[in-house]
């Protein structure tokens, strides 16, 4: 199922990971040896994950079903910006490789995120154990 609010976050989410991307790229990324892009630098790969995760971590719920939905969405929200990126930033001639690598990170932080924010979430809305009266 579409969740389009989960969708729209993981577009949202890229797009602002790459302009961060490309505004600091000489300073925090790779210097000037590559184009901004996610995967030309290790830390910048970082930085799109982990915001990313974080993003999709505020969308879990405690139901494990609807957390990997709304996680798989922003993936996918995300993997589409990505795709638009790639085209105006130009492909290259091995752009179903990066497409496909880029997919599988994308995919993965935002669908780890949202399972931590599961965890997180249901350790929150957990009670104590009752204890007996004495």
């Amino acid at each position: 199922m579409t969740r389009w609010r989960s969708l729209m976050l993981g577009a949202a989410t890229f797009l602002v990971a790459h302009l961060i991307e490309r505004a600091e790229w000489s300073s925090l990324f790779a210097g000037d040896t590559a184009t901004p892009w996610f995967m030309n630098s290790f830390r910048a790969g970082a930085f799109t994950a982990l915001l990313l995760s974080l993003s999709a971590g505020f969308t879990a719920t405690r139901d494990v079903g609807e957390t990997l939905v709304r996680g798989l969405n922003v993936g996918l929200g995300a993997t589409a910006v990505m795709v638009v990126v790639l085209v105006v930033i130009g492909p290259g001639t091995l752009f179903p490789i990066a497409i496909a690598i880029g997919m599988a990170i994308v995919v993965t932080a935002s669908v780890s995120g949202a399972l931590a924010g599961a965890i997180v979430r249901g350790a929150r809305h957990a009670r104590p154990p009752h204890a007996p009266p004495s």
